[in-house]
């Protein structure tokens, strides 16, 4: 009789375990399929807001791994038994699909930390685009001025380079001239270098420069960027009608 207790004891224990582990994968795929879903969504700009893109990868690849860590635990009992007493491995069809689907989620996660990091640096770009034109529009509306500003750029841009295309090149950078004019569509007059470097946003055009007198000796009049930091000079003089930029 006690045997008999026994067994049923063992076997309501290894129905409940197994229970656990089946809500664990099914918890874990649950969420495997929304932080894909929301990770792609964002990485292709579908109906999420831009401001809010960084932060929803961030959600997803978090969730991708807590999920991941969930199937893990559903599953422990088989990945334990994939050797057998001998040592020897022991892989059945289905446990060979999991492990291709492994490395597809591995892959899609590798994949969207790439395109995050790409998509913050696009918008530390652009940042820094907006931040220049209103620190210059400040000046531009005083009578006179200066300042020294230091900005932040990704790390991957070497360079932030004033030009005018509709004069040739000259001074120190004229090597650099025509590698940046690939970037000109008709009315950019600042240009990020390396060309691609700046995730998409190679030129802009920044108002109310005295682009000029920039240029007058150095054409492109380029400064440097290092480790991300980059320390341009604003000034305007008293009946200057436009900003000097300077190194």
């Amino acid at each position: 009789m006690s045997k008999i207790v026994d067994e049923q004891v063992v076997g309501e224990l290894i129905n409940e375990r197994y229970e656990n582990n089946k809500v664990f994968t099914i918890y874990g795929l649950i969420g495997l399929f929304i932080s894909i879903f929301f990770g792609s969504m964002s990485l292709t700009g579908k109906f999420i807001l831009e401001s809010d893109t960084p932060s929803i990868i961030t959600g997803s690849i978090i969730l991708f791994f807590v999920s991941f860590f969930f199937i893990f635990l559903g599953n422990r009992n088989k990945i334990n038994n994939l050797f057998n007493d001998k040592g020897q491995m022991q892989l059945s069809f289905g446990m060979i699909f999991s492990i291709i689907l492994i490395i597809l989620f591995l892959v899609f996660t590798f994949y969207a930390i790439s395109k995050f990091l790409d998509i913050q640096n696009s918008i530390q770009v652009g940042k820094f685009k907006d931040k220049l034109q209103a620190d210059i529009d400040k000046l531009w509306k005083g009578t006179q001025g200066s300042q020294t500003v230091e900005y932040k750029l990704p790390s991957s841009v070497k360079k932030v380079c004033f030009v005018d295309f509709s004069v040739s090149g000259n001074g120190v950078n004229l090597n650099l001239y025509n590698p940046l004019k690939s970037s000109f569509y008709g009315s950019e007059n600042m240009v990020f270098y390396p060309v691609g470097s700046a995730q998409g946003l190679d030129s802009v055009v920044i108002k109310h420069i005295y682009l000029d007198e920039i240029v007058k000796s150095e054409n492109p009049y380029c400064i440097d960027v290092v480790g991300g930091d980059v320390n341009i000079h604003l000034e305007k003089d008293y009946g200057q009608a436009t900003v000097l930029v300077t190194r």
